[in-house]
């Protein structure tokens, strides 16, 4: 695999969008002691950025399950409000999955939601 170097512009928006970081965070810290920029060997960028590979496989999970739900919010034209009484959850649950804040959402919740949206 070729490795890839990700700027400090793109991982920290990724990041921020996932609800990630945080002021002051390790993250950022990394990438400012490695001139703005982090080199992605192995693929896993969790990994990378030295989460654990129970953490990393967790969190990459989790975007994978986020993004594919909203992506069928996409495809199936849901407002928030629409998606929230079809999926079962909350209209500010729907806001923080199409914000991506990953870190208020288990395995299992997003498992449960998919299951509502028949994915």
């Amino acid at each position: 695999m070729e490795a890839l170097t990700v700027s400090f512009e793109d991982l920290t928006l990724d990041f921020h969008s996932l609800g990630l970081h945080a002021p002051g965070c390790f993250i950022c810290a990394r990438l400012i002691a490695n001139d703005g920029a982090i080199t992605i060997a192995s693929g896993y960028v969790f990994t990378e950025l030295g989460f654990s590979l129970a953490e990393s496989s967790n969190l990459r999970f989790r975007s994978q399950m986020m993004t594919a739900l909203r992506k069928f919010m996409e495809k199936e034209g849901l407002t928030q409000a629409n998606a929230a009484k079809r999926l079962k959850v909350s209209q500010p649950r729907i806001s923080d999955l199409t914000s991506g804040k990953t870190s208020r959402f288990s395995l299992d919740t997003l498992v449960n939601i998919l299951a509502d949206a028949s994915l």
